[in-house]
């Protein structure tokens, strides 16, 4: 993947905010938020690191990752368990 240097402190922050979420780590990754970059660039590359991950966990169908976590959302709210 081909990062364009002007980008490249953007993509560095989702890579982050993405670690600091599998560590839990809720302050870590609400002061990256805050960090006064430019939010839309680091919304791109979260959603274009999510879509490699989904067409390198199944190439022939990467959709059913979305499929399975929407599942699960609409399943936690029929529970009653929204906060999941």
């Amino acid at each position: 993947m081909s990062i364009p240097k002007h980008d490249l402190d953007a993509a560095l922050t989702a890579l982050a905010l993405v670690e600091a979420s599998l560590d839990r780590d809720l302050e870590r990754a609400k002061m990256l938020i805050d960090s006064g970059q430019d939010g839309s660039a680091i919304l791109n590359y979260l959603v274009l690191f999510v879509d490699r991950l989904a067409r390198s966990a199944n190439p022939k169908n990467p959709k059913l990752i979305t499929e399975a976590l929407r599942a699960a959302f609409l399943a936690a709210e029929l529970d009653g368990d929204g906060e999941n």
